[in-house]
């Protein structure tokens, strides 16, 4: 079973771990983080990877084609179960000196993909604090969430996404924040 995010709870976990995945488990797991580098993957779905990742960083500031590609091969990579049958997806995320990272020094860029014959397939990508997978489902894959942090606040804008049978769409957003007496607040759902 998959633990989704609980409002309380996942504050303090997604300001202060921003490469926590639920595991199918009871408790949060933070991964052993592995470089894209290092990632025990084929080189053909590496290089894929590696590809997406160089095209999204084009034009950020940064277009030497050597450190565009070291900044992709720093990226770290772990693994999310997001349909019973089948491979876990890949969630590769950056750093915080990749130029696609927010000015906070929190959020950085997440990429997921899907394992499809020999190479892969981008379901989602964002800028935020992590992907979480959620406990419901749609066309087979579950849901997942992604976090933004606001600012050097605490206030945090989680985006839960469904998939659609071919990539993910945005399904609601909703707010956890603290207020002046310490308690978590969690807003109602609403259009991203």
């Amino acid at each position: 079973m998959i633990v989704p995010m609980r409002a309380a709870a996942s504050l303090l976990l997604l300001l202060s771990f921003p490469q926590i995945i639920y595991a199918q488990s009871h408790t949060a797991v933070a991964p052993k983080l592995v470089r894209l580098r290092n990632a025990k993957l084929p080189a053909k779905i590496r290089d894929d990877i590696s590809t997406v990742l160089i095209e999204d960083m084009k034009g950020s500031g940064q277009d030497d084609a050597d450190k565009l590609r070291e900044l992709a091969l720093n990226s770290t990579v772990s693994f999310l179960r997001l349909e019973e049958h089948g491979p876990d997806a890949i969630l590769v995320d950056g750093t915080s000196d990749n130029p696609l990272s927010g000015a906070n020094g929190v959020n950085s860029p997440s990429w997921l993909f899907k394992r499809v014959g020999g190479g892969v397939v981008l379901l989602m990508e964002n800028v935020g604090v992590g992907i979480s997978a959620e406990p419901t489902s749609h066309h087979g894959m579950h849901d997942v969430s992604s976090a933004i942090r606001m600012g050097h606040t605490m206030d945090v804008v989680i985006e839960v996404d469904e998939f659609d049978g071919n990539t993910y769409k945005p399904a609601y957003c909703y707010e956890l924040s603290t207020d002046d007496d310490g308690k978590d607040k969690k807003s109602a759902r609403h259009p991203c």
